[in-house]
């Protein structure tokens, strides 16, 4: 038991140090590929730069190499479009007629005060004269009078309280020096501007604004005395009320719709956006900048550093992120290999059509590779990390961090998402180009939530989409034809290829069943049983169910060695027991070889090579332990490694299952159960399983799963009586 146990931690101890010397070449190639990715974007497709100052003489013509919105002109436009629009205004009618009102009864109490000054200037005047020199009527002018001397303290606050103003000093002077002619024109005077229709109710749109409209057109149109302008001054500032209110809704409204029609400035592709000798304007260099020409400051060192230092940041944070978190990636050192080239062909891509064509994006590309060749998970991994790559290019090209780049990092990231979870389970390999189309779809959304928050023009917009679904469709079918080419040079075991493996047609299999029909049978059922195992525990039942199609392809060369193709004598009785032994071990290479020179990819090779383990040939050894008690067991052991996954493990369990109930059909269900499970006991007691990733649990489900699977396979038919003659049938 010890020894089991040093052998186990030893083999265990080995995997350890082939796992941290994958991932320290996984590092390595994250390094080349940061490297060359670098090179790729800062060298071989640094866009031409115009060293643009504003305020200046431009040195050369630049044209639009696409067509291009102004933003500022436009925002500019629109800004005067929406200024240009007049308020509109809701107006209340009984506001006029009560000033009217108004104004009549204070010009009334005004011209009361004005009458009693000329009766006490009568009263007085025929207190000095004789009874028969009084006067009756007042005809003097008002304005050669010294008011002064002729009203009293007591009259002066009679007339301004007859007037129903505040006492002032000289107040009752000026209203004593009134004529009524003044007083009635006055009067009129303001009623007709306050009935008067105005075009531009904006002066009427607050209190201030009316009454100093009111009072500075009675000053500039009529001829009044100062001192009767501040008496009508004060009846304005009394009783002119705005009768008017801005409808804020509507005019809002108004503005909206007057922004809204005024269509984007746009410079077409090839037209003059600087022209050579003529100054260069704020408005031309932001649309240079917005496509990345503008040089505003030259391109020196610190720029490059500064672009090596965030694509480090990035691609060292991705590694991080996998040696932590993707342990299942450096499992194979063809995971790093792969990743890396696509991230170069990716990077690439991007950067070529980024300058010369950036409505075509074929980021997605990447992302399908990674999720049929590697795993979905690292699929939508690589997607979020190729993102923040794709955002450094489009900043080093454009010079500038734009709201375009925000929108094109978040269509990455969405869509490339979508796309991985649709590949999670492809069952096809046109499955690419519906994935390509739902993810151009997501994006499309994308766009249009975008277009509507910068006002982009609809036309644009559906524009901007089709470009984008196209653009993923497209990496679907550049996928799609280049998927076969990275199957074959890295012999991987895709979904689709392990699709096409498990077809029946294929000449080796058919080979199989025409040579070997027991095996073929055998192969088949040993494949149903891994499959239904496989999804019940979570392991990958295509890899699984492949590996049980091909895993006895070594018993071609000498079928009739194996009992299962056997239907006369034995040829073991030929041979010594220890030469029957190696033939039946020697199955395990075999197979292995044909898989190899059938290209069948490696990882079902593994499964087939652990299928066996190194299980000891129980039955030859201990005959041959009788006559020769000095034998050693490792003559009748399988040189293989023991099972190293699930998917080995459960084809080692329903390999040895399958063949020892094949003669037991009749038994129970429950004695079907109990044998199954003293099978996989008997595996797990001699330690195969040591090394496989297994639980206890696990163990209980295969064996309920074998037990339901093969009691649906051998159940009882129907006995028939009779033939079609209607004879009996013994």
């Amino acid at each position: 038991m010890k020894k089991r146990e040093a052998e186990k931690h030893i083999r265990k101890f080995k995997r350890e140090v082939n796992f941290v010397n994958n991932k320290r070449v996984g590092f390595v190639i994250i390094l080349l590929t940061l490297i060359l990715s670098y090179i790729i974007v800062s060298g071989f497709i640094t866009p031409k730069k115009y060293n643009i100052i504003v305020g200046e003489l431009a040195s050369e013509t630049i044209t639009a190499p696409k067509d291009i919105i102004d933003i500022i002109t436009t925002e500019a436009i629109r800004e005067q479009a929406e200024e240009s629009v007049m308020p509109i205004y809701i107006e209340d009618d009984s506001i006029v007629p009560k000033m009217v009102k108004d104004f009549e009864l204070f010009f009334a109490k005004l011209e009361n005060a004005r009458e009693y000054a000329e009766e006490t200037y009568i009263k007085n005047e025929n207190e000095k004269r004789k009874k028969n020199d009084k006067i009756e009527v007042f005809d003097k002018n008002p304005n050669e009078i010294d008011w002064s001397e002729v009203l009293s303290s007591s009259d002066k606050k009679i007339i301004t309280s007859l007037a129903s103003l505040d006492y002032a000093e000289g107040l009752a002077e000026k209203i004593a020096s009134f004529t009524p002619e003044e007083i009635n024109e006055c009067e009129e005077k303001l009623t007709q501007i306050v009935q008067a229709e105005t075009d531009d109710l904006s002066i009427l749109n607050s209190d201030e604004n009316y009454r100093n409209f009111v009072s500075g057109n009675l000053k500039l149109n009529y001829t009044f005395s100062e001192d009767i302008l501040e008496i009508a001054d004060i009846a304005v500032a009394r009783y002119v009320f705005s009768y008017v209110s801005l409808d804020e809704e509507a005019t809002e409204e108004l503005i909206l719709s007057a922004g809204e029609s005024i269509e984007p400035f746009v410079y077409k592709k090839g037209q003059n956006i600087a022209v050579k000798g003529e100054i260069v304007t704020k408005e031309q260099f932001a649309v240079l900048k917005e496509l990345g020409i503008a040089n505003s400051r030259p391109v020196t060192s610190s720029l490059y550093l500064s672009l090596l230092g965030y694509m480090t940041l990035i691609f060292v944070g991705f590694y991080i992120f996998l040696a932590i978190f993707e342990n299942e990636f450096f499992r194979n050192i063809k995971n790093s290999l792969m990743l890396g080239i696509i991230i170069i062909i990716v990077v690439l891509t991007a950067s070529l059509t980024e300058r010369f064509q950036p409505d075509l994006i074929l980021v997605l590309f990447g992302t399908m590779m990674c999720a049929v060749l590697i795993y979905p998970r690292l699929a939508i991994t690589y997607n979020a990390f190729f993102a923040l790559v794709f955002s450094g290019i489009m900043i080093w090209n454009n010079g500038s961090i734009t709201p375009v780049v925000f929108e094109k990092v978040l269509l990455i990231i969405i869509s490339g998402s979508v796309c991985a979870g649709i590949l999670k389970n492809i069952a096809r390999r046109s499955s690419l180009l519906l994935a390509g189309f739902l993810a151009g779809f997501t994006g499309s959304l994308i766009i249009l939530s975008f277009g509507f928050l910068m006002n982009v023009d609809i036309f644009n917009i559906a524009l901007d989409s089709i470009w984008y679904i196209a653009s993923c469709i497209l990496c679907g079918v550049i996928a799609l034809g280049f998927l076969p080419l990275w199957e074959i040079a890295f012999n991987i075991a895709t979904p689709t290829r392990l699709l096409e493996l498990s077809n029946t047609h294929k000449s080796l299999l058919k080979r199989l069943l025409h040579e070997a029909p027991g095996t073929y049978y055998h192969s088949l059922m040993v494949s149903n049983l891994s499959e239904s195992a496989a999804n019940a525990i979570g392991a990958n039942s295509l890899l699984v169910s492949a590996a049980a199609l091909y895993h006895d392809i070594g018993k071609l060369d000498r079928p009739d060695y194996f009992t299962e193709n056997q239907s006369g004598e034995d040829p073991h009785e030929e041979h010594t027991l220890k030469e029957s032994a190696d033939i039946l071990i020697g199955h395990v290479a075999s197979s292995i070889k044909i898989a190899k020179t059938n290209r069948i990819p490696s990882e079902v090779i593994k499964i087939m090579s652990e299928h066996h383990g190194d299980s000891l040939l129980q039955n030859f050894y201990f005959k041959e332990k009788k006559s020769n008690p000095k034998v050693e067991e490792k003559e009748f052991r399988y040189p293989f490694s023991k099972p190293t996954t699930k998917e080995s493990a459960i084809l080692m369990l329903a390999d040895t299952v399958e063949a020892a109930m094949r003669s037991q059909r009749d038994l129970s269900i429950d004695k079907k159960r109990e044998k199954i499970t003293s099978l996989i006991v008997e595996k797990f007691n001699h330690g195969l399983l040591d090394d496989s990733p297994l639980t206890r649990k696990d163990l209980g489900v295969l064996a309920n799963i074998f037990t339901v699977s093969l009691e649906n396979a051998h159940h009882n038919r129907i006995k028939y009586s009779y033939n079609l003659s209607g004879k009996s049938i013994k």
